[in-house]
């Protein structure tokens, strides 16, 4: 026999149960996606397809361009897919007033997931006081609007040490959930730097994966993560409905 993920049962299986189960359903999967539109040069109707994309699949987020905000407000309104979007990106190294700027405006515009990059210059240089600061002012704003904060930390560049403390803080500015990047990448998936952060987090914030496929979306999922980012996220669930499909008991046929 052989479970949805493509492992077959057996005895080491049954010794060593999943603590958490699979996603029954390509729906339950489905709620768990952010979908990041870009880094690429996108034309706005490019971006309302992927919105348009994101909703018909039931998605959690689909991160849009800032200058997108208002379109992407418009076509998820009604639906369960929350309009997000990217601050500071690739560095977080504008200054605190214009992100801050940023963030505050598209509160005011209807997005409800601001996606927040640290200072990554200022983290390496160990300036800890500046980061937390920075951020204790957006998890305000966000607090007060009623929108999850999600702090994007790009850990594959970064020290082990400064990834612990940027959860760290992140705990105590009371986000809603530390990102480990923005866009996965090629080979992203579960990995330390996961395990790692879902550590210290100790359940106070989510923990955001980055999946390119389904074998690493699920990796993510079992591993606790609240949300898992995927630029494929049709395919992710298309090669999920088929492999629920494969695994499911061949349906009785007619009496005798």
């Amino acid at each position: 026999m052989t479970h949805p993920n493509g492992q077959a049962a057996g005895v080491n299986e049954q010794a060593q149960p999943e603590s958490i189960p699979l996603p029954a359903t390509v729906e339950a999967l489905a709620a768990l996606l952010d979908y990041p539109v870009g880094p690429a040069i996108l034309t706005t109707e490019q971006v309302a397809r992927a919105v348009r994309l994101a909703a018909s699949l039931g998605l959690a987020s689909v991160s849009v361009p800032s200058g997108e905000a208002d379109m992407a407000v418009r076509l998820l309104d009604g639906t369960r897919t929350a309009a997000a979007a990217l601050v500071g990106y690739p560095y977080g190294s504008s200054s605190t007033a214009a992100k801050l700027y940023e963030a505050r405006d598209l509160l005011r515009r209807g997005v409800r997931e601001i996606e927040f990059v640290v200072n990554l210059g200022k983290l390496a240089s160990r300036e800890f006081q500046y980061i937390e600061s920075e951020l204790l002012q957006i998890s305000r704003s966000c607090n007060e609007n009623g929108a999850l904060l999600k702090i994007v930390i790009e850990a594959p560049s970064i020290a082990e040490d400064l990834k612990v403390i940027a959860c760290k803080i992140a705990k105590r500015v009371e986000a809603g959930m530390i990102v480990v990047a923005a866009y996965p990448a090629a080979e992203s998936g579960p990995d330390a730097d996961l395990a790692l952060l879902k550590r210290v987090s100790k359940e106070v914030c989510g923990i955001g994966g980055c999946a390119p496929g389904l074998d690493q979306a699920l990796g993510c999922q079992q591993l606790g993560c609240a949300r898992i980012r995927s630029a494929s996220p049709g395919d992710v669930l298309a090669a999920w409905k088929s492999r629920l499909e494969a695994a499911a008991p061949p349906s009785a046929g007619p009496a005798a």
